[in-house]
Protein backbone atom coordinates (compact mmCIF):
# COMPACT_ATOMS: atom_id res chain seq x y z
CA UNK A 1 0.00 0.00 0.00
CA UNK A 2 1.18 3.75 -0.80
CA UNK A 3 2.60 5.86 1.83
CA UNK A 4 -0.42 8.51 1.12
CA UNK A 5 -3.09 5.97 1.80
CA UNK A 6 -1.99 5.47 4.77
CA UNK A 7 -1.24 9.54 5.28
CA UNK A 8 -4.94 10.38 4.41
CA UNK A 9 -6.03 7.56 7.47
CA UNK A 10 -3.64 8.85 9.92
CA UNK A 11 -4.66 12.38 9.14
CA UNK A 12 -8.20 11.78 10.62
CA UNK A 13 -7.14 12.00 13.71
CA UNK A 14 -4.51 15.05 14.09
CA UNK A 15 -6.93 18.01 13.61
CA UNK A 16 -9.59 16.62 15.72
CA UNK A 17 -8.27 17.29 19.30
CA UNK A 18 -8.25 21.33 18.63
CA UNK A 19 -12.36 20.54 18.50
CA UNK A 20 -12.59 18.97 21.39
CA UNK A 21 -11.08 21.96 22.90
CA UNK A 22 -13.51 24.09 21.03
CA UNK A 23 -16.68 22.11 22.50
CA UNK A 24 -15.58 23.43 25.89
CA UNK A 25 -14.65 26.60 24.80
CA UNK A 26 -18.27 26.90 23.44
CA UNK A 27 -19.64 26.36 26.65
CA UNK A 28 -17.44 28.58 28.77
CA UNK A 29 -18.41 31.21 26.56
CA UNK A 30 -21.94 30.59 27.71
CA UNK A 31 -21.52 30.56 31.40
CA UNK A 32 -18.78 34.04 31.06
CA UNK A 33 -21.62 35.99 28.71
CA UNK A 34 -23.96 34.90 31.94
CA UNK A 35 -21.88 35.64 34.67
CA UNK A 36 -20.96 39.45 32.89
CA UNK A 37 -24.77 39.77 32.47
CA UNK A 38 -25.69 38.94 36.34
CA UNK A 39 -29.17 37.72 34.69
CA UNK A 40 -31.03 35.13 36.29
CA UNK A 41 -31.44 32.92 40.03
CA UNK A 42 -27.97 32.52 40.15
CA UNK A 43 -25.25 34.10 41.86
CA UNK A 44 -22.19 35.06 40.33
CA UNK A 45 -20.00 33.71 43.13
CA UNK A 46 -22.21 29.96 41.53
CA UNK A 47 -21.82 30.74 38.10
CA UNK A 48 -18.21 31.15 38.41
CA UNK A 49 -18.00 27.79 40.49
CA UNK A 50 -19.55 25.98 37.33
CA UNK A 51 -17.44 27.85 35.43
CA UNK A 52 -14.04 26.55 36.93
CA UNK A 53 -15.50 23.18 36.63
CA UNK A 54 -15.34 23.74 33.06
CA UNK A 55 -12.05 25.26 33.32
CA UNK A 56 -10.21 22.26 35.32
CA UNK A 57 -11.65 19.76 32.44
CA UNK A 58 -10.44 21.81 29.60
CA UNK A 59 -6.69 22.65 31.10
CA UNK A 60 -6.87 18.66 31.81
CA UNK A 61 -7.64 17.69 28.13
CA UNK A 62 -5.00 20.32 26.71
CA UNK A 63 -2.62 19.28 28.70
CA UNK A 64 -2.62 15.93 27.85
CA UNK A 65 -0.84 14.59 24.08
CA UNK A 66 -2.87 11.45 24.41
CA UNK A 67 -5.88 11.79 22.22
CA UNK A 68 -7.57 8.83 23.59
CA UNK A 69 -7.00 10.22 27.50
CA UNK A 70 -8.73 13.43 25.62
CA UNK A 71 -11.69 11.71 24.63
CA UNK A 72 -12.52 9.59 27.75
CA UNK A 73 -12.06 12.74 29.61
CA UNK A 74 -14.95 14.23 27.05
CA UNK A 75 -17.27 11.60 27.68
CA UNK A 76 -16.24 10.73 31.10
CA UNK A 77 -16.25 14.15 32.58
CA UNK A 78 -17.25 16.76 30.29
CA UNK A 79 -20.59 15.15 29.21
CA UNK A 80 -21.60 14.70 32.64
CA UNK A 81 -21.47 18.19 33.87
CA UNK A 82 -22.42 19.65 30.60
CA UNK A 83 -26.20 17.85 30.98
CA UNK A 84 -25.92 19.20 34.41
CA UNK A 85 -25.26 22.98 33.23
CA UNK A 86 -27.97 22.42 30.31
CA UNK A 87 -30.49 20.95 32.99
CA UNK A 88 -29.76 24.13 35.59
CA UNK A 89 -28.80 27.00 33.12
CA UNK A 90 -31.98 25.77 30.85
CA UNK A 91 -34.28 28.45 31.58
CA UNK A 92 -31.52 31.33 30.69
CA UNK A 93 -29.74 29.55 27.33
CA UNK A 94 -31.59 30.53 24.12
CA UNK A 95 -32.95 27.45 22.66
CA UNK A 96 -29.95 27.71 19.34
CA UNK A 97 -27.26 27.93 22.03
CA UNK A 98 -28.76 24.27 23.42
CA UNK A 99 -28.95 22.93 20.00
CA UNK A 100 -25.45 23.75 19.40
CA UNK A 101 -23.90 22.35 22.50
CA UNK A 102 -26.23 19.29 21.35
CA UNK A 103 -24.71 19.67 17.99
CA UNK A 104 -21.26 19.54 19.45
CA UNK A 105 -21.47 16.73 21.56
CA UNK A 106 -22.97 14.50 18.69
CA UNK A 107 -20.22 15.69 16.23
CA UNK A 108 -18.20 14.02 19.44
CA UNK A 109 -19.70 10.97 18.95
CA UNK A 110 -19.22 10.89 15.51
CA UNK A 111 -15.68 11.29 16.03
CA UNK A 112 -15.50 8.61 18.64
CA UNK A 113 -17.01 6.28 15.78
CA UNK A 114 -14.75 7.53 13.34
CA UNK A 115 -11.19 6.43 15.46
CA UNK A 116 -12.80 3.14 15.57
CA UNK A 117 -13.07 2.70 11.51
CA UNK A 118 -9.53 4.59 11.57
CA UNK A 119 -8.22 1.70 13.98
CA UNK A 120 -9.15 -0.80 11.72
CA UNK A 121 -7.42 0.52 8.50
CA UNK A 122 -4.51 1.34 10.45
CA UNK A 123 -4.52 -2.13 11.61
CA UNK A 124 -4.18 -3.07 7.87
CA UNK A 125 -0.36 -1.63 7.92
CA UNK A 126 1.07 -3.87 10.51
CA UNK A 127 -0.52 -7.11 8.77
CA UNK A 128 1.90 -8.75 5.74
CA UNK A 129 -0.80 -10.64 3.87
CA UNK A 130 -3.03 -9.16 1.50
CA UNK A 131 -6.03 -11.02 2.32
CA UNK A 132 -5.52 -9.32 6.14
CA UNK A 133 -5.11 -6.10 4.75
CA UNK A 134 -7.77 -5.46 2.19
CA UNK A 135 -10.01 -7.57 4.93
CA UNK A 136 -9.29 -4.63 7.69
CA UNK A 137 -9.69 -1.67 5.14
CA UNK A 138 -12.50 -2.85 3.58
CA UNK A 139 -14.42 -3.28 7.58
CA UNK A 140 -12.77 -0.01 8.29
CA UNK A 141 -14.68 1.78 5.47
CA UNK A 142 -17.78 0.16 6.03
CA UNK A 143 -17.92 1.44 9.55
CA UNK A 144 -17.16 5.27 8.31
CA UNK A 145 -19.62 4.81 5.90
CA UNK A 146 -21.85 3.64 8.80
CA UNK A 147 -20.72 7.08 10.55
CA UNK A 148 -20.96 9.19 7.65
CA UNK A 149 -24.94 7.74 7.71
CA UNK A 150 -26.06 8.55 11.06
CA UNK A 151 -23.71 12.08 11.74
CA UNK A 152 -22.76 13.50 8.72
CA UNK A 153 -25.19 16.47 9.83
CA UNK A 154 -23.22 17.44 12.40
CA UNK A 155 -19.45 16.89 11.23
CA UNK A 156 -18.08 20.51 10.41
CA UNK A 157 -16.97 20.81 7.13
CA UNK A 158 -13.34 20.50 7.34
CA UNK A 159 -13.53 16.93 8.94
CA UNK A 160 -15.58 15.97 6.24
CA UNK A 161 -13.11 17.41 3.85
CA UNK A 162 -10.49 14.91 5.75
CA UNK A 163 -12.83 11.41 5.65
CA UNK A 164 -13.30 12.34 1.54
CA UNK A 165 -9.48 11.96 1.21
CA UNK A 166 -9.62 8.67 2.63
CA UNK A 167 -11.37 6.82 0.01
CA UNK A 168 -9.91 9.21 -2.79
CA UNK A 169 -6.59 7.68 -1.52
CA UNK A 170 -7.55 3.95 -1.55
CA UNK A 171 -9.30 4.76 -5.02
CA UNK A 172 -6.01 6.25 -6.63
CA UNK A 173 -3.95 3.26 -4.69
CA UNK A 174 -2.48 0.82 -7.65
CA UNK A 175 -1.86 -1.75 -4.80
CA UNK A 176 -5.16 -1.74 -3.89
CA UNK A 177 -6.85 -2.25 -7.17
CA UNK A 178 -9.11 -6.18 -7.97
CA UNK A 179 -7.98 -6.29 -11.63
CA UNK A 180 -4.23 -6.63 -10.51
CA UNK A 181 -2.84 -9.97 -11.37
CA UNK A 182 -1.64 -12.77 -9.33
CA UNK A 183 -4.26 -12.35 -6.24
CA UNK A 184 -6.48 -14.63 -4.73
CA UNK A 185 -10.00 -14.49 -5.54
CA UNK A 186 -10.38 -13.71 -1.44
CA UNK A 187 -8.44 -10.90 -2.13
CA UNK A 188 -10.38 -9.71 -5.21
CA UNK A 189 -13.57 -9.91 -3.26
CA UNK A 190 -11.94 -7.65 -0.90
CA UNK A 191 -10.74 -5.19 -2.89
CA UNK A 192 -13.82 -5.21 -5.08
CA UNK A 193 -15.70 -4.85 -1.57
CA UNK A 194 -13.11 -1.77 -0.56
CA UNK A 195 -13.52 0.03 -3.90
CA UNK A 196 -17.70 -0.07 -3.76
CA UNK A 197 -17.27 1.13 -0.33
CA UNK A 198 -15.35 3.94 -0.74
CA UNK A 199 -17.48 4.90 -4.10
CA UNK A 200 -20.12 5.04 -1.56
CA UNK A 201 -18.44 6.82 0.94
CA UNK A 202 -18.01 9.71 -2.12
CA UNK A 203 -21.52 9.41 -2.91
CA UNK A 204 -22.50 10.35 0.46
CA UNK A 205 -20.52 13.35 0.49
CA UNK A 206 -21.26 14.69 -2.33
CA UNK A 207 -25.25 14.09 -1.51
CA UNK A 208 -24.36 15.74 1.45
CA UNK A 209 -22.89 18.47 0.02
CA UNK A 210 -25.34 19.27 -2.73
CA UNK A 211 -27.98 19.04 -0.05
CA UNK A 212 -26.63 21.17 2.51
CA UNK A 213 -26.70 25.36 2.34
CA UNK A 214 -26.58 27.10 5.45
CA UNK A 215 -28.86 30.11 6.17
CA UNK A 216 -28.01 33.60 7.10
CA UNK A 217 -29.32 32.73 10.47
CA UNK A 218 -27.68 29.96 10.79
CA UNK A 219 -24.29 31.26 10.38
CA UNK A 220 -25.43 34.82 12.31
CA UNK A 221 -26.17 32.53 15.07
CA UNK A 222 -22.93 30.66 14.80
CA UNK A 223 -20.94 33.87 15.08
CA UNK A 224 -22.30 35.17 18.11
CA UNK A 225 -20.91 32.53 20.05
CA UNK A 226 -17.94 30.78 17.79
CA UNK A 227 -15.28 31.21 20.12
CA UNK A 228 -13.01 31.57 17.24
CA UNK A 229 -14.97 34.83 15.83
CA UNK A 230 -13.23 37.84 16.97
CA UNK A 231 -15.31 40.39 14.99
CA UNK A 232 -17.54 42.93 15.94
CA UNK A 233 -18.25 45.39 12.75
CA UNK A 234 -21.75 44.33 10.97
CA UNK A 235 -20.10 45.00 7.48
CA UNK A 236 -17.14 42.21 8.37
CA UNK A 237 -19.61 40.31 9.84
CA UNK A 238 -21.61 40.18 7.01
CA UNK A 239 -19.19 39.72 4.56
CA UNK A 240 -17.87 36.49 5.95
CA UNK A 241 -20.97 35.21 5.92
CA UNK A 242 -21.60 35.65 2.38
CA UNK A 243 -18.13 34.09 1.78
CA UNK A 244 -19.12 30.85 4.07
CA UNK A 245 -21.99 30.23 2.52
CA UNK A 246 -20.75 30.62 -0.96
Amino acid sequence: MLTATEDSIRSLSEKNSENIINSLDSAKILLEQLYESGEGQFSREEILDDLMKLVEISERIKSTGNLGEKIEIFFGEYQTLSNQLKTKYNDFLPSRVVKKLETEEKYMEGFKRLLIAQEYMLQAFDDKYLVDQAGKLYTGMVKLSEVLEQYIFFSPDWLIEIVKKIPLAILSDPTLQPEQPGISQEVVNYLTALKNTSRGVLWQIYNYKKEKKHTVGELLNWLEIAPSWAGNDFEECLEYVNRTRK
